[in-house]
């Protein structure tokens, strides 16, 4: 009995144990390597991104300027005024958000939504326009997801690595 016991214990434990498995070598990647690298990955996308932008604007035949930081602005209508925000103040706005597959996104409504610029938390691509916006200007501005929800996305509607267009009416400025 104290035999099939201790072959039993014996079975047991053979079955249990893990077979020897050979450690895969991994090659060493310096960090300046993997720096490099990403910097790279990051380059393309954001060329990527640039090439949609604009040939989305093409398509529809819109004149737009690019911003240095790769934001793109049409102007539809010109506005009642030369005043321009600037960071701090309030504006009000009216905006449609959407993909560049023409899938909408979010809206202000018909309402207006307020915003303090360089102190509440939207977009910076969509700020950077705003800041290049008269008092009752309408633009197009369309954003490479650097500079809106860029890794994440929103996590609802917005994907990762999505640019997104903004068609905004400047409808107030308060310092």
């Amino acid at each position: 009995m104290k035999f099939k016991i201790a072959v039993a214990l014996l079975l047991l434990f053979l079955g249990c144990a893990e077979p020897a498995v050979e450690e895969a070598v991994l090659p060493v990647v310096s960090k300046e390597k993997l720096q490099e690298e990403l910097v790279q990955v990051n380059q393309r996308q954001i060329q990527e991104e640039q090439w949609l932008i604009k040939k989305y604007l093409e398509r529809r035949n819109l004149p737009y300027e690019t911003k240095g930081t790769g934001l793109h602005l049409v102007r539809i209508s010109k506005g009642n005024s030369k005043e321009k925000p600037k960071p701090g103040d309030w504006v009000a706005v009216q905006y449609q958000a959407f993909l560049l597959d023409g899938t909408p996104c979010f809206s202000s409504k018909d309402s207006a939504e307020v915003f303090r610029l360089a102190y509440d938390p939207i977009e910076s691509g969509l700020q950077d326009g705003l800041l290049s916006m008269a008092l009752g200007e309408d633009c197009l501005l369309m954003i490479p997801s650097h500079l809106a929800f860029g890794l994440l996305g929103d996590l609802e509607k917005i994907p990762p690595y999505t640019p997104v267009g903004y068609r905004v009416k400047l409808i107030q400025i308060q310092p």
